[in-house]
């Protein structure tokens, strides 16, 4: 049995990036879309279920909030085709096969509405505060795709992309023909996400289970020139992947895993890699030696503005952990936990 835990939402430069829409798959057919404000249990009714379905022999995949990696947006029991998201903002989530494949569940219902009311003025001024310190992070996390793209064109030419491109092939040539797939078709995720605690990062262990990691440099970015050829290139040989995009910049890729044949790719140092490719080496020396002092210069920028972005994180969890615990004061959560019960049951009925 082995369970995976990953990200299906990423603080980015470009705000809020969501992947829910990959729940809404063939591969699912019982879909459970929680609906509910903040405090009203809907990270704590997945949990209960999720452990119910360990319990039960099953894995579980562990869809974990961005906002809060402690929390959970999501799970996943694969041997069921059962799914259970949040799907509230900033990931809202409709059925698009209402009833047939996706149902609502209301963990709004359990709130105590008229009591609520008292806090009237302490949770529209803590919504406000928090939702202030997001646009705050945000705005300084939309600052570091252009600095990580200042970095790469300096020294990516024209010379270190045909490198790539060769060096690309001749892997693909060795790890790809003689297992020929049947169809390509593609998984997203994020293996790792910018929270409120800085980086959280589930690569190592989702990449432990694969008997070849390659590792890729990647101060230079030059990991995702690579990656992309390398997932074109499993297309062409109809390999089913899984595609993770990189937390901070989405349109590029991070790691790209193909289970069938037990490979993974990873733009992040790994202890356990089989090969790793030295992809900063191309880099001529005199190209390294003229642009040295600019590129330290960017590279500590990105890590100041990061670290600012993170802290801006940090303070919104903080409000938002006040605002949820206002709410928490008028929930029924014995209600929540029974109705838990209820779908566990289904589980076990299985």
């Amino acid at each position: 049995m082995t369970d995976k835990h990953y990200f299906l939402g990423s603080n980015s430069g470009s705000g809020f990036f969501s992947l829910y829409g990959e729940l809404s798959t063939d591969t699912i057919d019982r879909f459970y879309i929680l609906k509910g404000g903040p405090g009203c249990g809907k990270s704590s009714f997945m949990k209960k279920i999720a452990s119910h379905a360990s319990e039960s022999g099953y894995s579980v995949e562990y869809v974990h909030c961005s906002g809060d990696p402690d929390s959970l947006d999501g799970i996943i029991i694969p041997a069921l085709h059962l799914a259970y998201a949040d799907g509230t903002a900033p990931h809202v989530l409709e059925p698009l096969y209402p009833a047939l494949r996706e149902s609502y569940i209301d963990l709004g219902a359990f709130y105590d509405s008229s009591s609520i009311q008292t806090q009237r003025e302490t949770l529209l001024k803590l919504n406000k505060q928090y939702k202030k310190l997001y646009a705050q992070a945000y705005s300084l996390l939309s600052s570091l795709g252009p600095i990580s793209e200042n970095i790469r064109a300096r020294l990516l030419d024209e010379n270190i992309l045909q490198k790539i491109a060769r060096r690309t092939e001749g892997i693909a040539s060795r790890e790809f023909k003689k297992h020929r797939g049947n169809s390509f078709g593609a998984r997203k995720y994020f293996l790792s996400a910018h929270t409120c605690k800085g980086l959280v990062s589930f690569a190592p262990d989702m990449l432990k289970p694969f008997s070849r990691v390659y590792c890729l440099d990647n101060r230079y970015g030059f990991a995702f020139t690579m990656l992309e050829q390398l997932k074109n290139l499993a297309q062409d040989f109809s390999l089913q992947v899984v595609i993770c995009p990189d937390p901070l910049q989405p349109k590029y890729i991070a790691h790209l895993l193909i289970p069938e044949l037990s490979l993974a790719f990873t733009s992040i140092q790994f202890k356990h890699a089989y090969r790793h490719i030295r992809l900063d080496a191309m880099v001529e020396k005199s190209l390294k030696t003229e642009h040295r002092n600019s590129i330290k210069h960017l590279e500590n920028s990105y890590k100041n503005i990061l670290d600012e972005a993170t802290l801006c994180l940090s303070k919104a969890k903080a409000l938002h952990d006040e605002l949820e615990a206002v709410y928490n004061g008028h929930v029924d959560f014995n209600g929540v936990y029974e109705l838990a019960t209820k779908y566990c049951e289904a589980i076990s009925a299985n």
